[in-house]
Formats: structure tokens, C-alpha cells, sequence
């Protein structure tokens, strides 16, 4: 039976949101990032729906409708 020993250098870098190993640099793994990015585009969906009926109601109330 052979033992290795390993550094820190060959560790893998946890997440912080899963708690999961992952390969690569950067500071989430690809499915929290992916997770992140969804959220984010549905809040971008959210705010320009509610400024289309912000804009909307604007321009019905410069008209005098409701």
C-alpha cells in the first residue's frame, strides 16, 4: 500500500454556498454561478416589467385616463 501526502497546493476549492469541490479559479463553483446568474436575470425581467407599467401609467395619467 503506497501513502501520499497532500498539500494545500493540491487541495480543491470548496464553494461557499454548496460546500462542494470544484475545479478552477474562480470564487463560486459552476452550478451556484449558473444559480446566481438565473436569479439575476429573472430580477432583470421583474424591474423592466415594472418600469414598462411605471412608464405606462405615466403616460395614461399626462392623457387623463384613470
Amino acid at each position: 500500500t503506497e501513502i501520499y501526502t497532500l498539500s494545500l497546493h493540491d487541495a480543491l476549492p470548496i464553494c461557499p454556498r454548496c460546500h462542494r469541490a470544484f475545479a478552477g479559479r474562480r470564487r463560486i463553483c459552476n452550478r451556484c454561478r449558473e444559480v446566481e446568474q438565473e436569479a439575476l436575470k429573472r430580477s432583470n425581467e421583474v424591474y423592466e416589467y415594472a418600469m414598462a407599467l411605471r412608464a405606462q401609467y405615466e403616460a395614461d395619467k399626462q392623457r387623463g385616463v384613470g
